[in-house]
Formats: structure tokens, sequence, C-alpha cells
């Protein structure tokens, strides 16, 4: 079990590590558009495309699971918090069930949709440069895979009691 969890923790830096090298990308891009902008009277081709389709994604889908991984996400208890904590502890562990199956069905549809971008090779025009935009659809899948095995876990502590409780 040490060595499953050794490889997530792996797999979430390189997720942190991608998704924070997309945001600095995604700056300078901008700033260098920003700048060369009145030297070529039109912005840079593709930097409208490059930042909503990949720096964007990276940005909001890679980062998921290890805002599950350390219990970042937001919650809202309107009445969780008046159930006593055994009740609690099980309303969490059905959460991530919930949170499996949710993210299981996004990867799998996001997968076929990023198979079938690749298969016909997708691809934006943008002030006549051909800008590929298949590679970007696999970023989705991942950050949803990652989350799925993140959330697994979770699961798999709940149901062996080993899960902390809800704060």
């Amino acid at each position: 079990m040490k060595t499953v969890f050794a490889v997530t923790n792996r797999l979430l830096a390189l997720a942190m590590i991608v998704a924070g090298v997309a945001v600095v990308l995604m700056m300078l891009h901008v700033s260098l558009d920003v700048v060369t902008r009145p030297f070529l009277a039109r912005p840079l081709p593709g930097t409208t495309l490059i930042v909503s389709d990949y720096y964007m994604v990276a940005c909001a889908f890679l980062p998921l699971a290890y805002a599950q991984a350390v219990d970042g996400h937001i919650s809202m208890d309107a009445a969780a918090h008046l159930a006593p904590p055994r009740a609690q502890y099980h309303m969490a562990g059905f959460a991530l069930l919930i949170a499996v199956v949710v993210f299981a069905l996004l990867t799998w549809t996001a997968t076929h949709d990023a198979l079938t971008k690749f298969r016909i090779n997708s691809f934006s025009i943008e002030f006549g440069t051909r800008i590929p935009t298949w590679p970007s659809y696999f970023l989705l899948p991942a950050g949803c895979a990652l989350m799925t095995l993140i959330s697994a876990l979770r699961l798999l502590e709940y149901a062996l009691g080993r899960l902390a409780p809800p704060k």
C-alpha cells in the first residue's frame, strides 16, 4: 500500500509541476502578446486558442487531485456539522463514493472525446496559422483520472477506517 501512495504522490507532484509551468507559460505568452501587439498590429497567432485550450485547462483540471488529497476542496456543511461525528464520517465516505463515480465517468467520456480528436487530428486556424488542438483534449482526462485515483484511495482509507475525521 505504501508503494501505491508513493507513486500517487509522485503523480500529484508531476501534475502540480505541469500546472505551475502552465501558469508561468500563460503569463509569459500573454505578456509577449501584449508587448508585440503594437509592433505587429495584431495579436500573436494562437494566443487566445493556446491560453484557453491548453494553459487554462491544465491550470483548472490538473490540480483537482491535489486539492482532494489535502482535503482542500470548498465544502458547504449547512446541517452536516449538527450530525454526530460517526454520521459525519459516513457522510464523508459517501461523498468520496460519489466523487469516484462522477470522476470515473468524466474520465471515460473525456478520454473518448480526446481519442476522437486525436484520430481526426483536430486543429484550429487563427490568423492563418494552423494550431493542433487535439493534444489539449488529453489534459482533461489526465486530471480527472488522477482525481478518480485519489478519491478511490481516500475511499479505501474510509473503508479501512483510516480516513481522517471531518474537520
